[in-house]
């Protein structure tokens, strides 16, 4: 729809901006950066989607940096790459931090839910786990080795020595190879507080 008729549609919806000048200077000034597109001599605006920047971009103008430093207002949101050192809209900020608190109030419903599991309660668990595997790993030699002498028959002590090195040796190259791929990464050092909620 060119520019007439975007405002005949604003008026029937008992919106503000009723005229082609309003929508005119709505187009030219980014407060529809992405519906409203110049074509050929006039205006191509995607209705649907221009109502939905009008609102938002009437509400977040942008705070454009200038070359001295200072900040100015902009009437409407520019698109991040028009925008000194790619400094995002407020517009693409307020979507981002709308979905960053969708996705907590998730991870906080499957934790309550018990899809989740705090890591800080889970690692305790995992570690002791790990020990007593290798402890359980690291006392097979002593073990096994009478085992291994009653099924072979007598065995001296330097034999019973040197199974129980050759199985003392084997198992723990098995425990050096998990040590090097573990199951749980460390957690990344972040610098940024926990969130409360």
């Amino acid at each position: 729809m060119n520019l007439r008729e975007y405002a005949q549609h604003r008026k029937d919806r008992g919106l503000a901006g009723t005229t082609h000048v309003a929508v005119y200077y709505a187009a030219t000034k980014g407060r529809l950066p992405t519906s409203a597109k110049k074509v050929g001599g006039g205006w191509e605006i995607d209705a649907e989607i221009a109502d939905q920047e009008w609102e938002l971009n009437k509400r977040n103008p942008v705070m454009r940096v200038s070359a001295a430093g200072g900040m100015t207002m902009v009437e409407g949101p520019k698109l991040a790459a028009d925008l000194p050192g790619g400094i995002p809209n407020l517009v693409r900020a307020e979507s981002e931090k709308r979905r960053a608190e969708a996705d907590l109030k998730i991870m906080q419903v499957k934790l309550r839910q018990g899809q989740l599991i705090e890591a800080s309660k889970i690692r305790p668990l995992i570690f002791q786990r790990h020990r007593q595997f290798r402890d359980a790993v690291q006392n097979i030699p002593v073990r096994v080795v009478d085992s291994i002498a009653a099924i072979i028959g007598d065995l001296d002590t330097d034999q019973r020595h040197k199974i129980r090195t050759l199985v003392s040796t084997e198992c723990r190259r098995v425990l050096e190879d998990l040590a090097k791929n573990p199951i749980l990464e460390p957690p990344a050092v972040d610098s940024a507080p926990a969130a409360a909620g």
